[in-house]
């Protein structure tokens, strides 16, 4: 008597075989694989477009800020003598102090000193405001609080703001200091010399006083992604335009 071999299982009953296994995991694996870098992409793109914007805001608003200062530069009036040495005194012609120097990384680290008028910095939380003359210097300044970078050293565009008025030790008690930017590489700043016709980083020596016609400043910056820049501007000082008037 014959036996009748078993009935096959329903189609729907069946597993995946080893082979349907694995071209699934494959098919897979390339689907995240390409998801995964689009992602990547978007999100570079992303940080691209982020840095992009920081910059441009950042150019911005320290141009209009520096701008602003350096036309609000008064003439006629002397600069205070420096903290180490209150017994110096300066002429009337002595209005603005240009110092050319050198960062550690080897870029520019000029610094400027001048008198200015009604450029007093004001804060919106109670904290003590100066107004009327003052004495501004730009300067670039290491933080001791910050690591140092190997790839590309970093420093701090530091603002500092001294009242003019008397007695001197009164006023450097009263000065306000502060960074503007912390992630500065290079400070450069021009003067231009009307008397000659040409451009210098070093003024209110001897033949050098007064204000210069015009103030060109270059500012090399990192952005938050690392991302090289600078920002440059040329200022003509309000003082000239006035007297040619």
């Amino acid at each position: 008597m014959s036996k009748t071999p078993p009935a096959s299982p329903p189609l729907e009953d069946r597993g995946f075989t080893l082979i349907e296994v694995l071209l699934a995991i494959g098919i897979l694996s390339v689907m995240v694989t390409l998801s995964y870098s689009s992602i990547e992409s978007i999100l570079r793109s992303k940080k691209a477009i982020e840095n992009d914007q920081e910059i441009e805001r950042l150019e911005l608003v320290l141009m209009r800020r520096l701008t602003r200062e350096f036309q609000l530069a008064y003439p006629n009036l002397p600069r205070l003598p420096p903290a180490d040495n209150l017994k110096q005194r300066f002429s009337s012609r002595e209005n603005l102090l240009g110092k050319q120097g050198t960062m550690p990384n080897g870029q520019p680290g000029d610094s400027v000193t001048f008198v200015a008028i009604s450029a007093g910095q004001q804060f919106l939380e109670d904290r003590r405001s100066n107004s009327g003359l003052v004495q501004i210097t730009y300067s670039l300044r290491e933080d001791p609080e910050r690591a140092p970078q190997e790839e590309y050293p970093v420093y701090s565009l530091i603002r500092e703001e001294v009242p003019y008025k008397r007695p001197y030790e009164q006023a450097y008690a009263e000065a306000l200091r502060f960074p503007l930017l912390d992630f500065a590489e290079g400070l450069q700043i021009e003067y231009f010399d009307l008397r000659e016709g040409v451009w210098t980083r070093e003024w209110g020596d001897e033949e050098r006083r007064d204000l210069p016609a015009l103030l060109r400043f270059t500012l090399s910056v990192r952005s938050p992604n690392g991302k090289p820049a600078r920002i440059r501007a040329t200022v003509p000082m309000r003082w000239v335009r006035g007297r040619r008037r």
